[in-house]
């Protein structure tokens, strides 16, 4: 989705719904939250064991390619390509309050991903579990305050963690009521809830394109977001949709899956390479030209670097193995 909103602006121009894509993001944060709160949930609690083992496989899944790249530009590009905020993942601060960044500008919902990863587990690893849905509700009011004082003062509100940490934090309910085993008590509550934030987003947009209820749209659109794909998420692990569930769990998405952070991280340069050298072909073949060469490139990433490193997290930091009896194994990330 993040591919198909980013070739639209310097490959091809497609104007209206293919910039819905961009959500992709808020799919990626609801999906981090989740995955990311369910290995939480199966770790023993006041254990610093526990924290060194979801650092080191964190550290050793992202950190490696990140730094890699931002080398490979800093030596490449020289270094004033490459400002010290990226380096220490605050360049969506940056970019919040208008200072020059300078940097992979797409790097910034990683920052988000990794200042989520500096305080949540803390609190699920030490706080008692039933607080933790607290804290869930607690941070959805957080990420509409933070909205509100920002446009109050005239920044931007899509780049700063506090707005929007409702996508992690939907994400992360929903692995708490996996984790308890009320998945299938609230299934018409998901359902509900899949409806409802398809008539609000529907609503929104109609009302966006004839510039009405900007203010109240810029609030709630990234929570409207948040909660229909943590619904669909729940649809999907109920088998509310079983054609659905063939798709996404067969053999090429699941290798897309396998090497979507190289994806990620790549998919910006190749296409910027395709627009510099190819713009005097043919659209489709721009297009063919950049989705394959991004997928080259993380393939190449993936078995020259990443699989290895993945390799290594059973050896230095294993995870425990028992599963709540409603819940799956989590291996995507």
């Amino acid at each position: 989705m993040v591919m198909l909103f980013h070739i639209n602006s310097p490959i091809v121009h497609i104007p209206g719904p293919i910039t819905l894509a961009q959500t992709g993001v808020d799919l990626f944060f609801v999906l981090s939250g989740f995955l990311i709160t369910g290995i939480l949930l199966r770790a023993a609690q006041h254990d610093w064991h526990e924290v060194r083992v979801f650092y080191v496989r964190r550290s050793l899944r992202i950190f490696p390619l990140y730094y890699v790249t931002l080398v490979v530009i800093w030596i490449g590009l020289m270094r004033d390509h490459v400002s010290w905020d990226v380096w220490v993942y605050l360049q969506n601060v940056t970019m919040t309050f208008r200072s020059v960044m300078r940097g992979p500008m797409h790097f910034w919902s990683l920052a988000v991903e990794e200042q989520f990863y500096l305080v949540w587990p803390f609190l699920v690893l030490w706080l008692p579990r039933r607080f933790i849905g607290k804290v869930l509700a607690a941070m959805f009011v957080i990420a509409i305050v933070s909205r509100i004082v920002l446009l109050h003062y005239g920044y931007g509100i899509f780049y700063l963690t506090p707005s929007r940490i409702d996508s992690l934090s939907a994400g992360a309910f929903l692995a708490v009521i996996l984790y308890r085993g009320q998945l299938e008590r609230l299934r018409s509550l998901a359902l509900w809830l899949f409806g409802g934030s398809i008539v609000v987003l529907v609503a929104e947009q109609l009302l966006g394109s004839r510039h009405l209820a900007d203010y109240p749209i810029a609030l709630t659109k990234y929570t409207a977001f948040a909660i229909f794909y943590a619904s669909g998420i729940a649809l999907l692990l109920l088998r509310e949709m079983p054609r659905l569930n063939h798709v996404l769990s067969s053999r090429p998405l699941r290798f897309i899956g396998r090497i979507s952070y190289g994806l990620y991280v790549f998919h910006p340069f190749v296409f910027l390479w395709v627009e510099r050298h190819l713009m005097s072909y043919p659209m489709p073949l721009r297009v063919l030209a950049s989705f394959a060469g991004t997928y080259a490139v993380a393939l190449f990433s993936w078995n020259i670097m990443e699989r290895h490193l993945i390799g290594l997290k059973d050896k230095l930091a294993p995870e425990p193995q028992q599963f709540p009896v409603a819940a799956p194994p989590m291996t995507a990330l």
